[in-house]
C-alpha cells in the first residue's frame, strides 16, 4: 500500500461507519428513539436481507453493507460540501434517517421476517404505502425535506424537467451516496466486509 493510500485511509477512517449502532448515534435526539425502534423490530431484515436481486450487494447481508457504505459516503460527501457551501438546511442526521428508510421494501422482498406480512398486500400496489405505514407506526418525525429526498433517492425519473431543479441539494447528496454504493460499492464489498 502506497503512502498516499495509507494517508488517505488515516484521514478518512473517522468517517467510515461500520455498524448500525454508529449510524443511530449520528441521528438527532428526536430521531434516535423512533429509528432505533424500527431497526430493532426489523433487525433480521436489516442484517440478513439482500441488497438487490442481482445488481448490487446481491447476497445475504448485502442490504446491511449497502446502508453502511451509503452512510459512510454521505458522511464524507457532507463533510466535503460543508467546506464549500456556507448554508445548508440539512444535517448528517437528516441523511442517516433517509438512508435507513430508502430501501425498506427490501426488508419485505429479501427476507422471511413474518411480521412484515402486514405490508405484503399493500406493498404490491405501491412501495410508498409501506414507507408511509412504517413512518406512521414508529412515529418517525420526517419533515418535507426527508420525504422529498426519499422520493428522489433513486433519481428524478418521470419528474425530470430540463427547465427547473426537481431534486433538492439534500436529495442529490443522498442520491449520490446511493448510486456510488450501488454501482461502485458492490466491487468494494469484500474489502468493506473486512473493515466491518
Amino acid at each position: 500500500m502506497s503512502f498516499f493510500h495509507r494517508f488517505s485511509y488515516f484521514v478518512l477512517r473517522r468517517y467510515i461507519i461500520t455498524d448500525f449502532d454508529r449510524m443511530i448515534a449520528l441521528l438527532d435526539e428526536d430521531m434516535q428513539g423512533p429509528v432505533y425502534d424500527f431497526f430493532v423490530n426489523y433487525y433480521k431484515g436489516f442484517t440478513e436481507a439482500r441488497g438487490s436481486r442481482v445488481k448490487h450487494h446481491a447476497r445475504v447481508g448485502g442490504l446491511r453493507h449497502h446502508l453502511l457504505q451509503m452512510a459512510t459516503l454521505y458522511s464524507i460527501l457532507y463533510s466535503i460540501f460543508s467546506l464549500l457551501v456556507a448554508h445548508r438546511d440539512y444535517t448528517i442526521s437528516d441523511g442517516i434517517v433517509v438512508i435507513f428508510l430508502h430501501d425498506i421494501e427490501k426488508l419485505l422482498k429479501y427476507t422471511d421476517q413474518n411480521d412484515l406480512d402486514f405490508y405484503k398486500g399493500q406493498y404490491q400496489s405501491d412501495p410508498r404505502i409501506m414507507l408511509q405505514g412504517v413512518v406512521r407506526e414508529f412515529q418517525i418525525p420526517l419533515l418535507p425535506k426527508h420525504w422529498d429526498a426519499l422520493k428522489y433517492i433513486h433519481g428524478e425519473g418521470a419528474d425530470y424537467d430540463p427547465n427547473r431543479r426537481v431534486m433538492s441539494a439534500f436529495g442529490a447528496l443522498c442520491h449520490c451516496a446511493d448510486i456510488l454504493s450501488a454501482r461502485i460499492g458492490h466491487d468494494l464489498d469484500e474489502r468493506f466486509r473486512k473493515i466491518t
